[in-house]
């Protein structure tokens, strides 16, 4: 048997939420979540009403050799931005800066609204007559019928979808009264 067919844990993740927040981003996330439900089933690290789970960026690497320790941070800092992951210093000890974790699981799932359906998206110039390829000679990078969108346009498309549906949250939360 091969070293290098799958004989120890495997990382899954969903290309759905890959195509949504990015690879790294999907990866690391899927990983904060196999830690917490470790975490709830063990009764460990529940702190202000949630269970949480603590790396350096350091160990996190070593979950994750194949990427690297600056893409760690950055796709970390994107969560963070995109509000799927809330980060918190919630060590005992002062000198500690060690971070702890937990995923907003209310924005992870707000993102199901914007994957649902979005497998074969039509292209915003298929919709507006602008892309007749009929009479076009082939370019590399030039997307087909089969694939009326290459992948970082679905993408970017998918993304403004979310950021359209956060962006219309927060107005009618500032619209309702609080008490």
């Amino acid at each position: 048997m091969s070293k290098l067919l799958i004989d120890e844990p495997p990382l899954q993740v969903l290309p759905r939420l890959a195509t949504v927040i990015g690879l790294h981003e999907a990866i690391i996330l899927q990983q904060i979540h196999y830690w917490l439900e470790i975490n709830k089933k063990v009764g460990r690290n529940f702190k202000n009403g949630y269970h949480w789970t603590f790396n350096s960026y350091m160990s996190w690497q070593e979950q994750f050799p194949f990427i690297s320790l600056m893409s760690i941070r950055r796709a970390i800092g994107n969560l963070r931005k995109q509000k799927l992951l809330i980060t918190a210093n919630l060590s005992p000890h002062k000198f500690d800066n060690t971070l702890w974790y937990r995923i907003n699981y209310p924005a992870v799932n707000s993102l199901e609204l914007v994957s649902v359906g979005q497998e074969n998206p039509a292209s915003p110039n298929e919709k507006d007559g602008l892309n007749d390829k009929k009479n076009k000679s082939s370019v590399q990078n030039e997307h087909t019928i089969d694939d009326p969108i290459p992948k970082d346009e679905r993408y970017d498309k998918m993304r403004m979808q979310y950021l359209i549906h956060q962006e219309g949250k927060k107005k009618s939360r500032k619209g309702k009264a609080v008490h």
